[in-house]
């Protein structure tokens, strides 16, 4: 997990972006934008997230738009360190898991 940004690091302001409310990822730009709403949920800019992921801030970026050129390891390091959980569920069993997420409050 990322520390957490010190305030006063930028004096950007960080837009928060809301979480997807859809747990199903089915492609790159799905989990970018799980990727981008950790960060900014955060309050880490671009920046600040790259420096402490030890990445470019263009690497960041491109994981951030899905671009689909960076490694699936790296990826799984950046979700992980901005605390984000990927699940997998088998493809016939998605409507079953969906729904019994949304009984517990977590998706749409």
């Amino acid at each position: 997990m990322l520390e957490e940004p010190v305030q006063g690091d930028s004096l950007k302001t960080i837009k928060k972006l809301d979480f997807p409310a859809q747990p199903q990822v089915s492609s790159a730009k799905e989990l970018a934008l799980a990727l981008r709403a950790a960060r900014t949920g955060a309050g880490f800019t671009l920046a600040s997230a790259a420096q402490a992921l030890g990445i470019s801030k263009q690497t960041l970026s491109d994981l951030e738009l899905g671009t689909g050129t960076v490694t699936l390891g790296l990826a799984f390091q950046a979700l992980n360190a901005l605390g984000v959980s990927v699940f997998v569920t088998p493809a016939k069993e998605s409507v079953r898991v969906r729904r019994a997420l949304k009984e517990i409050g977590l998706g749409t």
